[in-house]
């Protein structure tokens, strides 16, 4: 099993606040299964500072 740490990076702004994504595609699947929550159906996913609390996660493949 291999751990996994998220390497965000800021890709603008919105209302005065930063706007962060996974420099990984890959790993924005694997931040949904995280928070427990279901992924948006956008083509270009943002994360706002306020969910950045998970930055570092632990995926592991068998």
């Amino acid at each position: 099993m291999v751990g996994h740490e998220f390497v965000w990076r800021h890709i603008g702004w919105t209302k005065g606040m930063p706007i962060w994504m996974p420099a990984d595609p890959e790993d924005i699947d694997a931040y949904f299964e995280v928070v427990d929550r279901p992924r948006p159906e956008w083509e270009c996913l943002w994360i706002l500072e306020e969910d950045l609390d998970i930055m570092r996660v632990e995926k592991f493949d068998a």
